[in-house]
């Protein structure tokens, strides 16, 4: 089964962390209770990744979920702000975060609104 061009884009952006962090495929996959050809799937783009997992995997590589859900500008969720309380509320919860759509009307809301609710964006 082929993945999609978003599948694509963030498997090259977990390839380019675990990379960078040193970490062997095998061993990003026991972190985080996967196979190495499990994530040798998701970093082909050939296999959608769940947000749980993509969760584990950026904490294993310590690096923040914008960077892998980058959407064409820079995102920075500032601590501190609702927007990190909401975000930081989310991640502590078993099943809180099925997809992005609870952060996605967040920041319509805000823009809508006139507010930043916490979020600084560089392009």
């Amino acid at each position: 089964m082929k993945g999609s061009t978003l599948d694509a884009a963030i498997g090259k952006r977990i390839c380019r962390a675990r990379e960078e962090a040193g970490i062997k495929q095998e061993d990003l996959g026991l972190q985080v209770g996967l196979g190495q050809d499990t994530i040798s799937l998701y970093e082909k783009g050939r296999r959608s990744i769940s947000l749980r997992t993509l969760m584990e995997i950026a904490r294993a590589l310590d690096y923040p979920m914008s960077y892998f859900l980058d959407c064409g500008e820079t995102v920075v969720i500032v601590k501190g702000s609702p927007l990190y309380d909401l975000y930081t509320w989310a991640s502590s919860v078993p099943n809180a975060i099925h997809d992005l759509d609870l952060l996605r009307r967040f920041l319509i809301y805000s823009s809508h609104h006139g507010k930043n609710g916490g979020v600084s964006r560089n392009t």
